[in-house]
């Protein structure tokens, strides 16, 4: 019984990932390559399914039929560098795939190559692949895929301090979607590599071995039905901000500090004047334009002689603004969510967050405080 589940798993979500992955290619917006890569990641998802499904339904087991199997169990070792591409093409950090970036191939090339010698040497299904080779063949499927996880959070880690010198605010900019695939893959593969390094050093009753798959087609069930709704429901997900330039580079800039305290004092004069803060949208390259400074003398006055970076110099003077409305005894009828989309914020949780930062308190006590 809960074979012929696993199998009903297997081919609807195996359906679900082929039907949402032409979805991907109808969607005509900018940042195609990005989509691309999603697509093959998909795909490549989809085919490692039919691997489990060719092997568990069709009998006999035949030459044919392991030759398959192993030839779309292999597209595994695509999961990692398509991951990795997917999540540098997303934050912006790869506009093309290079003929470098096809050493990511060697792996899965390899493998097929064993398994391409092995067909051919081996006459019975019995000799292509016995359980020790099978048991290293999957062990080096499944840790090859933990440093480009490892190197996918790196890159995220990187795009979140490196948006803070563009954006004051940057709930818009947390890839929905790049958050959804990295972290749903990463309890997929948990459950995979449960399931092989059980399956493989224990001898278990046929009915615990089919619960242990049950969980892991699951896992990925839940990760297709998630990505399915999500992508329909909210098409938005895939309109991504301008791409953000290189980091200003300053190093050998000639800013004199009569010049840097100048463009420090030209710029606190505009936003104590325009407060362009009040914008939520707004951006350094926005202040750079309007003040006539070169983008990277502004981003150097910021980042060296004030020591924060954009969205939290920009925040700062949000703060200001916030406070001076729960200090304002005629404005007690206003609330706290009026007073932070006043203020220039548009996220509750980030309004509260940089309030505490300031404050040392949330701004419900210190409203109380005051009062």
């Amino acid at each position: 019984m809960l074979f012929q589940i696993n199998q009903i798993l297997a081919v609807v979500t195996a359906l679900l990932l082929i039907i949402f992955s032409i979805f991907l290619l109808t969607i005509k917006k900018e940042r195609k390559l990005n989509r691309r890569l999603l697509f093959i990641f998909l795909v490549i998802n989809a085919a490692y399914l039919a691997a489990y499904l060719v092997i568990s339904t069709v009998k006999p087991v035949t030459l044919l039929t392991l030759f398959i199997f192993y030839f779309l169990h292999s597209t595994g070792f695509l999961f990692g560098p398509v991951l990795l591409l997917y999540t540098k093409s997303t934050v912006g950090t790869l506009q093309r795939i290079s003929t470098g970036e096809m050493v990511h191939l060697i792996p899965f090339s390899c493998a097929l190559l064993y398994v391409l010698i092995r067909y051919i040497i081996f006459g019975s299904p019995g000799e292509i692949w016995d359980q020790s080779d099978r048991m290293f063949y999957d062990l080096i499927l499944h840790v090859q895929v933990m440093p480009y996880m490892i190197f996918s959070l790196i890159e995220i880690k990187k795009y979140g301090k490196r948006i803070r010198n563009y954006y004051s605010s940057i709930e818009k900019l947390n890839f929905y979607w790049l958050t959804i695939v990295l972290y749903g893959f990463f309890f997929m593969w948990i459950a995979d590599f449960i399931n092989f390094f059980l399956r493989r050093l224990f001898v278990l009753p046929s009915d615990l071995h089919a619960t242990i798959g049950t969980l892991s087609l699951l896992t990925n069930f839940i990760f297709a039905i998630l990505i399915f709704y999500e992508g329909l429901k909210h098409p938005q997900y895939f309109h991504f901000p301008e791409q953000l330039q290189e980091k200003p580079k300053y190093e050998k800039s000639k800013l004199s500090k009569e010049e840097n305290a100048g463009i420090l004092n030209k710029l606190n004069d505009f936003l104590e004047r325009e407060k362009p803060y009040l914008n939520p949208a707004v951006t350094i390259n926005d202040l750079a334009q309007k003040l006539n400074i070169p983008l990277r003398y502004l981003s150097q006055v910021i980042n060296d002689s004030l020591n924060q970076n954009f969205y939290d110099f920009i925040n700062s003077y949000r703060i200001k603004e916030a406070l001076k409305y729960l200090s304002d005894s005629g404005r007690d009828k206003m609330t706290i969510l009026e007073i932070l989309y006043e203020a220039g914020f548009n996220s509750k949780s980030t309004f509260y967050k940089v309030f505490k930062d300031h404050t040392g308190e949330s701004p419900t006590e210190y409203k109380k405080r005051r009062v």
